[in-house]
């Protein structure tokens, strides 16, 4: 792979890990180590992305080149990459590399946004951090990695409580080390934009021309990046957007269902209720009472 090329890949979207074709349960945390993945395709992970899943590489000793869009960056260890959904993103690594990749769906982060909104330029953003400060990191990612690989009594529970502390404790030394943002072409661009509004909008159904202002482009062009990303109208996104956060409000809250479509701009709490059963074929409250037992199963 080289820097003057990886500008003209087609990049791969994978809904699940690299190379994978299998799709994920919504709330996912899964970890594994580096050589785990990448000596089978001989140390080389192609230019790609993910729809939905946020990663980070976290290489205690080794080397590698750490591809974007637009740009290669030569990195040696110890050094953190952060790579949100829908970031470009590629590696050759090193034989001898040593390191942990936790890999976490978009479900967790709609929770952190709700709740820390001033992390979520970070969380929209590749970081790469580099320095002697990132061995206070060493003991979260190892402690991921054993919880992940046991099988525990409250694993589910454990894991999400480090994924939000170690998430945390990487924005608050984000600002104090360097930090690379990855290149994109216009369409990962745009889209993520057009998340971004929808997740920050007091009514997300506003008209579809409103969302194509802000991003001073036509309607019928954001249709087309998102038929060409998602296979699915900038509409649907929208439907798909705000289910995947009332999804996050019951599984964190208590609020009543009422209470949760009116936050989310709904007019009408039977609409929503209508489409949250259209796109998961449980109601509301039946994806409640399910939470606790999918807990304790696993």
């Amino acid at each position: 792979m080289h820097a003057n090329s990886i500008q003209h890949h087609e990049f791969i979207n994978y809904s699940g890990l690299y190379r994978e074709k299998n799709t994920h349960k919504e709330n996912y945390i899964y970890c594994e180590t580096i050589e785990s993945r990448s000596k089978e395709f001989n140390w080389e992970v192609d230019a790609h992305f993910h729809s939905s899943l946020y990663q980070i590489f976290f290489v205690e000793s080794g080397y590698a080149t750490f591809y974007t869009a637009d740009e290669q960056i030569c990195l040696e260890a110890p050094f953190m990459c952060f790579i949100p959904p829908l970031s470009i993103h590629g590696f050759h690594f090193g034989a001898h590399i040593d390191g942990r990749i936790l890999t976490f769906s978009d479900f967790y982060t709609e929770t952190l946004h709700e709740r820390y909104p001033n992390i979520l330029h970070a969380l929209d953003t590749v970081f790469v951090l580099k320095g002697d400060i990132l061995h206070s990191f060493r003991d979260s990612f190892n402690a991921i990695h054993a919880e992940f690989n046991e099988a525990k009594v409250g694993k589910e529970i454990m894991l999400e409580h480090m994924l939000y502390l170690l998430v945390l404790q990487f924005y608050r030394y984000s600002n104090e080390q360097p930090a690379v943002k990855s290149g994109h072409n216009n369409n990962l661009y745009y889209f993520k934009k057009f998340q971004h509004l929808i997740k920050i909008s007091k009514s997300p159904f506003t008209s579809l021309q409103v969302y194509a202002d802000h991003l001073h482009i036509t309607a019928k062009h954001l249709n087309r990046i998102c038929r060409s990303l998602k296979q699915m109208s900038a509409l649907q996104v929208v439907q798909v957007e705000l289910i995947l956060k009332a999804k996050a409000h019951l599984y964190h809250f208590n609020s009543n269902i009422s209470e949760i479509a009116y936050e989310l701009g709904f007019d009408d709490p039977s609409y929503f209720t209508r489409l949250f059963k259209k796109h998961t074929g449980l109601t509301p409250n039946e994806y409640r009472k399910q939470i606790p037992l999918a807990k304790i199963q696993e």
